[in-house]
Order: structure tokens, then C-alpha cells, then sequence
């Protein structure tokens, strides 16, 4: 016969056995690069927007337009290309002017470690958002990859979610809202969230096409009319 004594001793050991390791996890978080990010400057532009419209509706529960607009703005900091940093170009995006005003071919590392007119780049704008602000830069580093988020789109994308839901709340909830539209989303992403220097009418324009082009390539995929690889 099974001892049952035997029997509790083995399922306490298991039970306290599975929280050491959720423990371990939680004080110890997995920094290695997401195994499925891409060198997304071989991607072209609608696979990107197509990509990340996908993350945040399927993954993130945005209405379509709200991911348009904020898919739009995001395209027009860094063309969607995770690893950008301020200054430089899409197809080179880690390449750009030092404090000194020399061009160089920069780390994730120097970027992270960036110091304003000392070492690293020249402009201080990183990842998907052109993170700039230091405290918003500070806590975009110091999420569980560390310089290594500048890698991976999916880890942006939780850490920008994560930022709209507890920094910019009024822009988070204009963005769920699935009555707002296209245009209305794409500005108040750029006027509450972004918050460029330029502010212009033209500028907001460019935007919205952008949000606008994010959205329809979507749908077209969405639909079977297109496959996001052209």
C-alpha cells in the first residue's frame, strides 16, 4: 500500500520546490535578447507597420484606429526600426554623430551609458518612441534587457504600453477608445505623448498620413489583400 505519509512529504517538497523557483525567476528576470527579434531594417516599411499594428491589437487589445495613430507616431521617430538612435538613418540606425561631433558606429552599450556632452551620442533619442526625456530614458534602460532592449520590438512595445498605462493615462484611454478616430488618435499621441519641437499644422499632417498608410495596410492584411511583404 502507498504510504500517505510519504505521499504529503513528496507533494510539500514539489509545492515548495515551484516557489524557490518563481523566486528565483522574479529576482533573477531572463535578460537575453527575445530569440525572434529581427534586424528589422531588412524588413520593409508596411511588414513593420503590419507587425506592430498586429502586437498591439491582438496582444495589447487596441481598437484599430488607436493602434494606427500611435503606429503613425512611432514611424515618424524612428521608422519603426527598434534599435534607432536620434540623428541617425533608418538603413544605418545605430550610426550618428558623438558629443564631439564625429560620426560613429555606436554600442547598445554607449547609448545606454550616454552622457550629455561627454560620451556617447550626441542627441539622446533611442528606440521605437526616440525615448529623450532623461527619467523616461532612465526607466526605458533599466527594464530587464537592459541595453539590449534597444534589439527587440516586442519588449519596446510592452515597455511603451506599460508607460501609457500608468504615465499617460488620459492618452491611453483617447487611444482604447474605439470611437476615436485615425486622426484624432495620431495627434494626441504627438501633442500629449511625443511632444516634438515641431508642432506645426504640416507636421501634424505628415503624421497622420503615416497613421493613416499604418491603417490601411493593416486592414489590406487583415483582409487577405496583402501580405506585409512587398
Amino acid at each position: 500500500m502507498p504510504n500517505p505519509l510519504r505521499s504529503v512529504f513528496l507533494s510539500s517538497l514539489q509545492g515548495i520546490w515551484g516557489l524557490v523557483q518563481k523566486l528565483f525567476a522574479a529576482e533573477n528576470p531572463d535578460t537575453r535578447p527575445n530569440p525572434n527579434a529581427t534586424i528589422w531594417t531588412t524588413r520593409p516599411r508596411e511588414a513593420r507597420m503590419i507587425y506592430v499594428m498586429k502586437i498591439l491589437i491582438d496582444k495589447y487589445q487596441f481598437p484599430v484606429t488607436g493602434a494606427a495613430g500611435l503606429v503613425g507616431n512611432l514611424y515618424a521617430e524612428s521608422a519603426l526600426i527598434p534599435n534607432r538612435i536620434e540623428g541617425s538613418q533608418a538603413a544605418n540606425p545605430m550610426y550618428a554623430r558623438d558629443s564631439m561631433g564625429n560620426f560613429t558606429d555606436f554600442s547598445a552599450e554607449m547609448v545606454m551609458n550616454r552622457v550629455s556632452g561627454q560620451q556617447g551620442p550626441k542627441l539622446a533619442g533611442a528606440g521605437l518612441a526616440q525615448w529623450t526625456y532623461p527619467p523616461r530614458r532612465k526607466k526605458f534602460f533599466a527594464q530587464p534587457l537592459g541595453a539590449n532592449i534597444l534589439f527587440d520590438m516586442d519588449a519596446q512595445l510592452a515597455f511603451l504600453v506599460e508607460e501609457l498605462q500608468t504615465d499617460f493615462v488620459r492618452v491611453y484611454k483617447l487611444l482604447m477608445n474605439p470611437e476615436t478616430s485615425v486622426e484624432a488618435a495620431c495627434d494626441e499621441v504627438v501633442l500629449k505623448f511625443e511632444r516634438p519641437a515641431d508642432q506645426s499644422e504640416a507636421h501634424l499632417q505628415v503624421r497622420r498620413g503615416y497613421a493613416k498608410d499604418a491603417y490601411v495596410y493593416y486592414v489590406k492584411n487583415r483582409d487577405g489583400v496583402i501580405d506585409g511583404k512587398s
